[in-house]
């Protein structure tokens, strides 16, 4: 989310532009899965989205594929294409899509993170992480809310 905090305003409203991370690790299809996992480290994020020869998204790399697809019998990270084992037909999402329409897209696919694009480029990714973040920073603004009005 970038430190900021969205406080204000209907959750429902708010846009994925507002809390999306905009530093956003990319990997090429051909780059070796070790380097990716590397970096994923060195930066302590838990995903990667791997982009095609024009820069649009071609898949996502997650923790999910790294257990899933590289540590196995059989599996060398060094010598792996990200293109073989990163998950492809994720969805992306538009910087103007609300949260509540994001928190949605989450819950039927299953995905932790989802790229955002604007005009065909990669503009940040979501996490749902940073929509969690928001959901319980609305709830405690309702709360503190409705307890000042029953104190009144």
């Amino acid at each position: 989310m970038n430190g900021r905090i969205v406080q204000d305003g209907d959750f429902a409203s708010i846009v994925v532009a507002r809390v999306m991370a905009t530093d956003v690790l990319t990997a090429k299809e051909d780059e070796r899965v070790a380097a990716v996992v590397g970096r994923m480290s060195q930066r302590n994020v838990g995903c990667a989205v791997v982009t095609d020869r024009g820069g649009g998204v071609a898949g996502m790399f997650t923790e999910r594929d790294l257990i899933r697809r590289v540590v196995g019998p059989g599996l060398d990270p060094a010598a792996t294409p990200m293109g073989d084992v990163m998950t492809r037909g994720v969805i992306v999402a538009s910087a103007d899509l609300t949260l509540a329409l994001a928190s949605e897209l989450f819950e039927k696919r299953g995905f932790r993170h989802i790229p955002v694009v604007s005009t065909g480029a990669l503009v940040g990714i979501l996490s749902m992480r940073a929509l969690f973040r928001v959901r319980l920073r609305h709830v405690e603004s309702l709360l503190d809310r409705e307890v000042a009005s029953l104190r009144e």
